[in-house]
Protein backbone atom coordinates (compact mmCIF):
# COMPACT_ATOMS: atom_id res chain seq x y z
CA UNK A 1 0.00 0.00 0.00
CA UNK A 2 1.37 3.35 -1.02
CA UNK A 3 0.79 6.82 0.35
CA UNK A 4 1.04 9.55 -3.06
CA UNK A 5 1.25 12.61 -2.39
CA UNK A 6 0.71 16.16 -4.14
CA UNK A 7 0.39 19.35 -3.59
CA UNK A 8 1.93 22.70 -4.36
CA UNK A 9 4.50 25.24 -3.00
CA UNK A 10 4.51 28.72 -2.60
CA UNK A 11 8.13 30.13 -3.74
CA UNK A 12 9.60 33.14 -3.44
CA UNK A 13 12.98 33.33 -4.73
CA UNK A 14 14.86 36.28 -4.93
CA UNK A 15 16.36 35.40 -8.13
CA UNK A 16 13.42 35.35 -10.17
CA UNK A 17 11.14 38.47 -10.92
CA UNK A 18 7.93 36.99 -9.01
CA UNK A 19 6.81 34.15 -7.05
CA UNK A 20 6.04 30.53 -8.86
CA UNK A 21 3.68 28.30 -7.77
CA UNK A 22 5.49 24.50 -7.48
CA UNK A 23 3.65 21.95 -7.93
CA UNK A 24 4.92 18.89 -6.04
CA UNK A 25 4.66 14.93 -6.18
CA UNK A 26 5.68 12.41 -3.77
CA UNK A 27 5.24 8.98 -2.07
CA UNK A 28 4.51 9.66 1.44
CA UNK A 29 5.10 6.13 2.55
CA UNK A 30 4.88 2.67 1.21
CA UNK A 31 3.47 0.00 3.65
CA UNK A 32 4.29 -4.00 3.45
CA UNK A 33 0.16 -5.88 3.97
CA UNK A 34 0.49 -9.26 5.47
CA UNK A 35 -1.61 -11.97 3.81
CA UNK A 36 -3.42 -12.38 6.91
CA UNK A 37 -4.53 -8.93 7.00
CA UNK A 38 -8.11 -8.02 5.98
CA UNK A 39 -7.91 -4.49 7.64
CA UNK A 40 -4.86 -2.21 7.56
CA UNK A 41 -4.84 0.40 10.08
CA UNK A 42 -2.32 3.16 9.90
CA UNK A 43 -1.27 5.77 13.04
CA UNK A 44 1.64 7.35 13.79
CA UNK A 45 3.92 4.17 15.18
CA UNK A 46 4.14 0.79 15.31
CA UNK A 47 1.98 -1.00 17.67
CA UNK A 48 -0.16 -3.98 17.77
CA UNK A 49 -3.61 -5.42 19.68
CA UNK A 50 -6.19 -8.12 20.15
CA UNK A 51 -9.66 -7.07 18.53
CA UNK A 52 -12.74 -9.30 19.67
CA UNK A 53 -14.28 -8.77 15.78
CA UNK A 54 -10.92 -8.97 13.76
CA UNK A 55 -8.24 -11.25 16.70
CA UNK A 56 -4.65 -9.82 16.27
CA UNK A 57 -4.37 -6.69 14.69
CA UNK A 58 -1.34 -4.74 13.51
CA UNK A 59 -0.57 -1.06 13.62
CA UNK A 60 1.70 0.46 10.78
CA UNK A 61 3.60 3.01 11.42
CA UNK A 62 4.01 5.97 9.00
CA UNK A 63 4.53 9.64 8.95
CA UNK A 64 4.45 12.04 5.80
CA UNK A 65 8.00 14.16 6.89
CA UNK A 66 8.33 17.28 4.79
CA UNK A 67 11.19 18.57 5.74
CA UNK A 68 10.36 21.98 6.90
CA UNK A 69 7.33 23.60 8.91
CA UNK A 70 5.17 25.27 6.07
CA UNK A 71 1.64 24.88 6.08
CA UNK A 72 0.34 23.18 2.87
CA UNK A 73 -2.46 21.55 1.72
CA UNK A 74 -1.87 18.09 0.57
CA UNK A 75 -3.91 15.26 -1.47
CA UNK A 76 -3.38 11.98 -1.10
CA UNK A 77 -4.30 9.19 -2.54
CA UNK A 78 -3.66 5.40 -1.45
CA UNK A 79 -2.85 2.76 -4.31
CA UNK A 80 -2.59 -0.90 -4.09
CA UNK A 81 -0.42 -3.41 -5.57
CA UNK A 82 0.52 -6.74 -5.55
CA UNK A 83 1.92 -9.57 -7.82
CA UNK A 84 -1.04 -11.78 -7.85
CA UNK A 85 -3.17 -8.98 -9.01
CA UNK A 86 -4.91 -12.00 -11.36
CA UNK A 87 -6.14 -13.18 -8.19
CA UNK A 88 -8.12 -10.40 -6.85
CA UNK A 89 -11.59 -9.35 -7.88
CA UNK A 90 -11.93 -5.61 -9.32
CA UNK A 91 -13.47 -3.25 -7.27
CA UNK A 92 -17.01 -2.29 -7.40
CA UNK A 93 -18.18 0.41 -9.51
CA UNK A 94 -14.53 1.10 -10.64
CA UNK A 95 -13.89 2.68 -14.28
CA UNK A 96 -12.00 0.04 -16.55
CA UNK A 97 -8.81 2.26 -17.66
CA UNK A 98 -6.61 1.04 -20.25
CA UNK A 99 -3.34 -0.71 -18.59
CA UNK A 100 -0.39 1.40 -19.44
CA UNK A 101 -2.71 4.59 -20.57
CA UNK A 102 -1.59 6.76 -18.06
CA UNK A 103 -4.97 7.84 -17.73
CA UNK A 104 -5.51 10.16 -14.57
CA UNK A 105 -8.67 10.28 -12.89
CA UNK A 106 -9.99 13.76 -11.52
CA UNK A 107 -12.81 12.99 -9.69
CA UNK A 108 -11.50 13.19 -5.85
CA UNK A 109 -14.22 10.02 -5.13
CA UNK A 110 -13.32 7.69 -7.59
CA UNK A 111 -11.57 4.60 -7.69
CA UNK A 112 -9.05 3.60 -10.32
CA UNK A 113 -8.59 0.03 -11.16
CA UNK A 114 -5.68 0.04 -14.02
CA UNK A 115 -5.63 -3.37 -14.53
CA UNK A 116 -2.16 -3.60 -12.33
CA UNK A 117 -3.04 -1.87 -9.05
CA UNK A 118 -6.38 0.41 -7.63
CA UNK A 119 -5.99 3.67 -6.67
CA UNK A 120 -8.16 4.81 -4.22
CA UNK A 121 -10.26 8.03 -3.78
CA UNK A 122 -7.84 11.51 -3.33
CA UNK A 123 -8.23 13.15 -0.01
CA UNK A 124 -6.80 16.54 1.04
CA UNK A 125 -5.23 17.04 3.98
CA UNK A 126 -4.20 20.55 5.92
CA UNK A 127 -0.67 20.22 6.87
CA UNK A 128 -0.60 22.99 9.86
CA UNK A 129 2.24 25.13 10.48
CA UNK A 130 4.32 23.87 13.23
CA UNK A 131 6.12 27.59 13.68
CA UNK A 132 6.15 31.12 13.69
CA UNK A 133 6.43 33.00 10.87
CA UNK A 134 9.70 35.39 10.43
CA UNK A 135 8.48 39.05 11.06
CA UNK A 136 7.52 41.11 7.68
CA UNK A 137 9.65 43.58 6.68
CA UNK A 138 7.87 46.78 5.89
CA UNK A 139 9.43 48.68 2.88
CA UNK A 140 6.73 51.86 3.05
CA UNK A 141 3.26 52.46 3.78
CA UNK A 142 1.57 55.70 2.28
CA UNK A 143 -1.99 56.84 1.82
CA UNK A 144 -4.37 54.99 -0.66
CA UNK A 145 -6.81 56.45 -2.84
CA UNK A 146 -10.06 54.34 -2.93
CA UNK A 147 -12.84 55.43 -5.50
CA UNK A 148 -15.97 54.22 -6.63
CA UNK A 149 -18.56 55.31 -8.58
CA UNK A 150 -22.63 54.98 -8.50
CA UNK A 151 -25.65 56.90 -9.42
CA UNK A 152 -27.48 59.46 -7.05
CA UNK A 153 -31.11 58.35 -5.85
CA UNK A 154 -34.24 59.86 -7.55
CA UNK A 155 -31.82 61.84 -10.26
CA UNK A 156 -31.72 60.21 -13.58
CA UNK A 157 -29.56 62.84 -14.83
CA UNK A 158 -26.86 62.37 -11.86
CA UNK A 159 -23.73 60.55 -10.94
CA UNK A 160 -21.85 60.43 -8.08
CA UNK A 161 -17.90 59.57 -7.52
CA UNK A 162 -16.39 58.77 -4.14
CA UNK A 163 -12.97 59.02 -2.64
CA UNK A 164 -12.60 57.25 -0.14
CA UNK A 165 -9.52 56.38 2.66
CA UNK A 166 -6.96 53.67 3.12
CA UNK A 167 -3.33 53.02 3.71
CA UNK A 168 -1.18 50.92 1.45
CA UNK A 169 1.55 48.76 3.02
CA UNK A 170 4.56 47.94 0.72
CA UNK A 171 6.21 44.71 2.09
CA UNK A 172 9.65 43.37 0.87
CA UNK A 173 10.22 40.09 -0.30
CA UNK A 174 10.37 37.09 0.16
CA UNK A 175 6.77 36.10 1.42
CA UNK A 176 5.41 32.75 2.60
CA UNK A 177 7.90 31.96 5.48
CA UNK A 178 4.70 29.64 7.24
CA UNK A 179 3.50 27.92 3.67
CA UNK A 180 0.74 28.32 1.49
CA UNK A 181 -2.22 30.81 2.46
CA UNK A 182 0.34 33.42 4.77
CA UNK A 183 -1.34 36.25 4.94
CA UNK A 184 -0.67 40.59 6.72
CA UNK A 185 -2.07 40.90 10.22
CA UNK A 186 -3.38 44.09 11.40
CA UNK A 187 -3.21 43.92 14.60
CA UNK A 188 -5.63 45.85 16.75
CA UNK A 189 -6.60 45.72 20.78
CA UNK A 190 -9.56 43.11 21.34
CA UNK A 191 -12.50 45.42 22.18
CA UNK A 192 -10.71 48.52 22.39
CA UNK A 193 -8.94 47.85 25.17
CA UNK A 194 -5.30 48.57 25.28
CA UNK A 195 -4.28 48.58 28.39
CA UNK A 196 -0.69 47.21 28.38
CA UNK A 197 -0.01 46.55 24.57
CA UNK A 198 -0.57 49.81 23.08
CA UNK A 199 2.92 49.77 21.69
CA UNK A 200 2.05 46.59 19.86
CA UNK A 201 -1.51 47.33 18.61
CA UNK A 202 -2.71 49.77 15.74
CA UNK A 203 -3.21 53.59 17.13
CA UNK A 204 -4.39 56.62 15.71
CA UNK A 205 -4.94 60.63 16.49
CA UNK A 206 -6.06 63.75 15.64
CA UNK A 207 -4.34 66.54 13.44
CA UNK A 208 -3.35 69.13 16.16
CA UNK A 209 -3.66 71.79 13.13
CA UNK A 210 -7.31 71.24 12.41
CA UNK A 211 -10.37 71.49 14.83
CA UNK A 212 -12.69 68.35 13.94
CA UNK A 213 -14.58 65.64 15.17
CA UNK A 214 -12.87 64.67 18.18
CA UNK A 215 -10.70 61.26 18.13
CA UNK A 216 -9.25 61.93 21.49
CA UNK A 217 -12.76 61.09 22.92
CA UNK A 218 -12.73 57.72 22.37
CA UNK A 219 -9.61 55.20 22.51
CA UNK A 220 -6.72 55.96 20.69
CA UNK A 221 -6.30 52.43 19.21
CA UNK A 222 -7.78 51.18 15.56
CA UNK A 223 -10.91 49.46 16.11
CA UNK A 224 -12.35 46.45 14.47
CA UNK A 225 -15.23 49.24 13.14
CA UNK A 226 -12.47 51.28 11.57
CA UNK A 227 -11.56 48.52 9.58
CA UNK A 228 -15.37 47.11 8.27
CA UNK A 229 -17.93 49.92 7.90
CA UNK A 230 -21.07 49.06 9.17
CA UNK A 231 -22.77 49.45 5.92
CA UNK A 232 -20.96 46.18 4.37
CA UNK A 233 -19.76 48.11 1.62
CA UNK A 234 -15.91 47.48 2.78
CA UNK A 235 -16.69 43.99 3.60
CA UNK A 236 -16.71 42.43 -0.33
CA UNK A 237 -13.43 40.78 -1.22
CA UNK A 238 -10.79 42.76 -3.45
CA UNK A 239 -11.81 46.18 -1.76
CA UNK A 240 -8.99 46.47 0.59
CA UNK A 241 -11.13 44.45 2.65
CA UNK A 242 -9.78 41.23 5.58
CA UNK A 243 -9.68 37.95 3.69
CA UNK A 244 -10.38 36.11 7.26
CA UNK A 245 -12.69 36.99 9.87
CA UNK A 246 -11.70 38.55 13.18
CA UNK A 247 -9.53 36.24 15.33
CA UNK A 248 -8.09 37.02 18.58
CA UNK A 249 -4.70 35.36 19.46
CA UNK A 250 -2.04 35.53 21.20
CA UNK A 251 1.27 37.02 20.64
CA UNK A 252 3.84 34.47 21.32
CA UNK A 253 6.59 36.48 20.01
CA UNK A 254 6.24 38.67 23.30
CA UNK A 255 7.31 37.35 26.50
CA UNK A 256 3.98 37.84 28.43
CA UNK A 257 2.26 36.40 25.45
CA UNK A 258 -0.67 39.04 25.28
CA UNK A 259 -4.28 38.99 23.37
CA UNK A 260 -4.34 41.12 19.88
CA UNK A 261 -7.08 40.90 17.57
CA UNK A 262 -5.86 39.91 14.46
CA UNK A 263 -8.08 40.62 10.94
CA UNK A 264 -5.88 39.07 7.61
CA UNK A 265 -5.14 40.63 4.78
CA UNK A 266 -4.21 38.72 1.19
CA UNK A 267 -0.80 40.57 0.21
CA UNK A 268 -0.82 41.11 -3.61
CA UNK A 269 2.45 41.26 -5.70
CA UNK A 270 3.86 44.30 -7.84
CA UNK A 271 6.53 43.01 -10.43
CA UNK A 272 7.49 46.73 -11.47
CA UNK A 273 8.41 47.48 -8.27
CA UNK A 274 9.65 43.74 -6.84
CA UNK A 275 7.54 44.12 -3.43
CA UNK A 276 4.49 42.89 -2.22
CA UNK A 277 1.75 45.06 -0.95
CA UNK A 278 -1.58 45.40 1.35
CA UNK A 279 -4.17 47.64 1.13
CA UNK A 280 -6.01 48.71 4.25
CA UNK A 281 -9.74 50.34 3.94
CA UNK A 282 -10.46 52.62 7.37
CA UNK A 283 -13.18 54.12 7.99
CA UNK A 284 -12.32 57.66 9.94
CA UNK A 285 -15.83 57.98 11.13
CA UNK A 286 -15.55 58.54 14.71
CA UNK A 287 -18.78 58.73 15.67
CA UNK A 288 -18.89 62.19 15.84
CA UNK A 289 -18.05 63.13 12.93
CA UNK A 290 -15.41 62.20 10.43
CA UNK A 291 -12.31 62.78 11.26
CA UNK A 292 -10.28 65.53 9.20
CA UNK A 293 -6.38 64.17 8.10
CA UNK A 294 -6.21 62.14 11.26
CA UNK A 295 -2.92 60.20 11.51
CA UNK A 296 -3.09 56.33 11.52
CA UNK A 297 0.25 54.11 12.93
CA UNK A 298 -0.91 50.53 11.80
CA UNK A 299 0.89 47.41 13.76
CA UNK A 300 1.10 44.22 11.57
CA UNK A 301 2.43 40.91 11.65
CA UNK A 302 2.81 37.57 9.26
CA UNK A 303 -0.27 35.90 10.23
CA UNK A 304 -0.74 32.15 9.19
CA UNK A 305 -4.32 31.08 9.88
CA UNK A 306 -3.50 27.44 9.89
CA UNK A 307 -0.99 26.79 12.53
CA UNK A 308 -0.36 25.41 16.06
CA UNK A 309 -1.30 27.21 18.60
CA UNK A 310 0.95 29.94 19.32
CA UNK A 311 2.47 29.73 16.12
CA UNK A 312 0.14 31.94 14.08
CA UNK A 313 1.81 35.30 14.55
CA UNK A 314 5.15 36.44 14.28
CA UNK A 315 6.88 39.32 16.00
CA UNK A 316 5.01 42.76 15.65
CA UNK A 317 5.67 45.53 13.75
CA UNK A 318 4.82 49.07 13.84
CA UNK A 319 4.66 50.99 10.42
CA UNK A 320 5.38 54.61 10.05
CA UNK A 321 2.99 57.02 10.37
CA UNK A 322 0.75 58.01 7.72
CA UNK A 323 -2.44 60.54 7.29
CA UNK A 324 -5.50 59.51 5.81
CA UNK A 325 -6.82 62.23 2.99
CA UNK A 326 -9.84 63.25 3.39
CA UNK A 327 -13.15 61.80 2.17
CA UNK A 328 -14.97 63.17 -0.72
CA UNK A 329 -18.19 62.73 -2.40
CA UNK A 330 -18.30 64.63 -6.10
CA UNK A 331 -22.38 64.63 -7.47
CA UNK A 332 -22.45 65.48 -11.59
CA UNK A 333 -25.89 65.84 -12.36
CA UNK A 334 -27.66 67.82 -15.43
CA UNK A 335 -30.29 70.40 -15.04
CA UNK A 336 -30.96 71.44 -18.53
CA UNK A 337 -28.48 71.14 -22.19
CA UNK A 338 -26.69 74.26 -21.02
CA UNK A 339 -26.27 73.91 -17.19
CA UNK A 340 -24.60 71.08 -15.25
CA UNK A 341 -24.63 70.84 -11.11
CA UNK A 342 -21.90 69.90 -8.83
CA UNK A 343 -21.27 69.29 -5.34
CA UNK A 344 -18.64 67.98 -3.54
CA UNK A 345 -19.00 66.64 0.16
CA UNK A 346 -16.55 65.51 2.93
CA UNK A 347 -15.04 66.07 6.19
CA UNK A 348 -13.51 69.52 6.84
CA UNK A 349 -11.63 71.04 9.56
CA UNK A 350 -11.24 74.51 11.13
CA UNK A 351 -8.79 76.84 11.76
CA UNK A 352 -9.41 80.54 12.06
CA UNK A 353 -7.81 82.98 9.97
CA UNK A 354 -5.71 84.33 12.90
CA UNK A 355 -4.04 81.19 13.88
CA UNK A 356 -5.05 80.09 17.19
CA UNK A 357 -6.26 76.94 18.15
CA UNK A 358 -10.15 76.35 17.42
CA UNK A 359 -12.21 75.13 20.28
CA UNK A 360 -15.10 73.40 18.63
CA UNK A 361 -17.59 73.57 21.63
CA UNK A 362 -16.95 77.74 22.04
CA UNK A 363 -16.05 78.26 18.09
CA UNK A 364 -18.54 75.85 16.28
CA UNK A 365 -19.74 78.09 13.85
CA UNK A 366 -23.42 78.80 13.28
CA UNK A 367 -25.27 78.52 10.15
CA UNK A 368 -24.16 78.16 6.32
CA UNK A 369 -23.10 81.62 5.84
CA UNK A 370 -20.55 81.39 9.40
CA UNK A 371 -19.44 78.13 8.13
CA UNK A 372 -18.51 79.49 4.49
CA UNK A 373 -16.49 82.43 6.11
CA UNK A 374 -14.23 80.01 8.32
CA UNK A 375 -13.85 76.73 5.91
CA UNK A 376 -13.54 79.07 2.98
CA UNK A 377 -10.11 80.59 5.03
CA UNK A 378 -8.36 77.62 4.24
CA UNK A 379 -10.26 75.88 1.62
CA UNK A 380 -11.26 76.44 -1.80
CA UNK A 381 -12.94 74.37 -4.33
CA UNK A 382 -13.15 75.05 -8.12
CA UNK A 383 -15.29 73.34 -10.71
CA UNK A 384 -14.70 73.71 -14.55
CA UNK A 385 -16.78 72.63 -17.20
CA UNK A 386 -14.39 70.95 -19.86
CA UNK A 387 -14.54 70.12 -24.08
CA UNK A 388 -12.03 68.11 -25.63
CA UNK A 389 -10.54 69.60 -28.44
CA UNK A 390 -11.17 67.16 -31.72
CA UNK A 391 -7.21 67.53 -32.97
CA UNK A 392 -5.55 66.96 -29.90
CA UNK A 393 -6.54 63.67 -28.89
CA UNK A 394 -4.78 63.54 -25.54
CA UNK A 395 -5.55 65.12 -21.98
CA UNK A 396 -3.81 68.02 -22.87
CA UNK A 397 -6.45 68.48 -25.57
CA UNK A 398 -9.26 69.78 -23.11
CA UNK A 399 -10.21 72.93 -23.42
CA UNK A 400 -11.99 75.01 -20.48
CA UNK A 401 -15.16 76.87 -21.65
CA UNK A 402 -16.65 77.43 -17.93
CA UNK A 403 -15.71 77.70 -14.42
CA UNK A 404 -16.79 78.60 -10.79
CA UNK A 405 -15.88 78.59 -7.40
CA UNK A 406 -17.95 75.98 -5.36
CA UNK A 407 -19.63 77.77 -1.96
CA UNK A 408 -20.82 76.26 0.90
CA UNK A 409 -24.38 75.28 1.46
CA UNK A 410 -24.55 72.96 4.04
CA UNK A 411 -23.42 71.01 6.94
CA UNK A 412 -23.82 67.34 8.53
CA UNK A 413 -22.37 64.95 11.12
CA UNK A 414 -22.16 67.43 14.03
CA UNK A 415 -20.71 69.92 11.52
CA UNK A 416 -17.77 68.10 10.75
CA UNK A 417 -18.88 67.93 7.05
CA UNK A 418 -19.52 70.04 4.45
CA UNK A 419 -21.56 70.68 1.04
CA UNK A 420 -19.85 72.91 -1.58
CA UNK A 421 -22.32 73.26 -4.25
CA UNK A 422 -22.01 75.53 -7.54
CA UNK A 423 -23.58 75.32 -11.42
CA UNK A 424 -21.77 75.43 -14.61
CA UNK A 425 -23.55 77.39 -17.54
CA UNK A 426 -22.26 75.68 -20.88
CA UNK A 427 -21.99 77.96 -24.21
CA UNK A 428 -24.06 75.31 -26.35
CA UNK A 429 -26.35 73.01 -25.96
CA UNK A 430 -25.08 69.54 -24.73
CA UNK A 431 -27.37 66.38 -25.22
CA UNK A 432 -29.26 66.14 -21.83
CA UNK A 433 -28.36 62.68 -21.06
CA UNK A 434 -26.68 60.84 -17.70
CA UNK A 435 -23.47 62.26 -17.24
CA UNK A 436 -21.01 59.43 -18.65
CA UNK A 437 -22.58 59.54 -22.27
CA UNK A 438 -20.74 62.74 -23.97
CA UNK A 439 -16.81 61.31 -24.79
CA UNK A 440 -16.06 65.36 -25.73
CA UNK A 441 -16.83 66.99 -22.30
CA UNK A 442 -15.72 66.57 -19.03
CA UNK A 443 -16.05 68.14 -15.11
CA UNK A 444 -13.12 68.79 -13.49
CA UNK A 445 -12.96 69.35 -9.98
CA UNK A 446 -9.79 70.51 -7.63
CA UNK A 447 -9.75 71.48 -3.66
CA UNK A 448 -6.94 73.84 -2.54
CA UNK A 449 -5.44 73.62 0.68
CA UNK A 450 -4.31 77.18 2.16
CA UNK A 451 -1.98 77.29 5.09
CA UNK A 452 0.38 80.52 6.61
CA UNK A 453 3.96 79.50 5.98
CA UNK A 454 6.98 81.85 6.33
CA UNK A 455 7.32 85.15 5.87
CA UNK A 456 8.15 86.83 2.52
CA UNK A 457 11.68 87.95 3.74
CA UNK A 458 13.63 87.54 7.51
CA UNK A 459 15.78 90.75 6.82
CA UNK A 460 15.62 92.76 9.88
CA UNK A 461 12.46 94.96 10.16
CA UNK A 462 10.68 93.18 7.18
CA UNK A 463 6.89 92.56 7.40
CA UNK A 464 6.09 89.33 9.95
CA UNK A 465 3.22 88.75 8.08
CA UNK A 466 3.17 85.28 6.72
CA UNK A 467 2.79 84.32 2.99
CA UNK A 468 -0.36 81.91 2.18
CA UNK A 469 0.71 78.41 0.34
CA UNK A 470 -1.29 75.99 -1.26
CA UNK A 471 -1.27 72.15 -2.39
CA UNK A 472 -3.75 70.52 -4.08
CA UNK A 473 -5.60 67.80 -2.02
CA UNK A 474 -8.39 66.83 -3.89
CA UNK A 475 -8.83 66.18 -7.51
CA UNK A 476 -11.29 64.66 -10.28
CA UNK A 477 -12.62 64.45 -13.70
CA UNK A 478 -16.27 62.87 -14.26
CA UNK A 479 -17.31 62.14 -18.16
CA UNK A 480 -20.14 64.29 -18.78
Amino acid sequence: LTAEATWTDPVDDLTLPRCEDRPQRAVAFTVPIGAEEDLALLAASDATFNSSEYGAMTVHGNVHHFGDTHHRVVHYRFRATTRFREYFDAPALAPALPPGSGAVDTDPDVVIDDGRSVVGPLRSVSIPSTARPAAPVVHSVIPLLRWDEGTEAEQPMAVRRRRRAGVRIYLERPWFSSGEGELLGVLLAPSGNDAGIEAWVSQWGADPVWASAPINRRAMSVELEDLLRASGIDDRPGDAAPVTPPATLPLAALADQPMVQVLGYKPLYNEARQLWYVDVAINPDTGAGTAFWPFVRLSVARYQPDSLPGCHLSAPVRCDYVQLVPERTASVSRTDVRHVRVVVSGPIGLRPADGRVLDRTVDQPRGVAAAQAIVGVNRTIVARLQRRDPDIPTDLGWETVAATELVVRGQGHNQSEAAWVGSLEAPVDIALARPGDQPDWQVQVEEWERLPGDPASLAPNASTEPVWERRLIYADEIGL
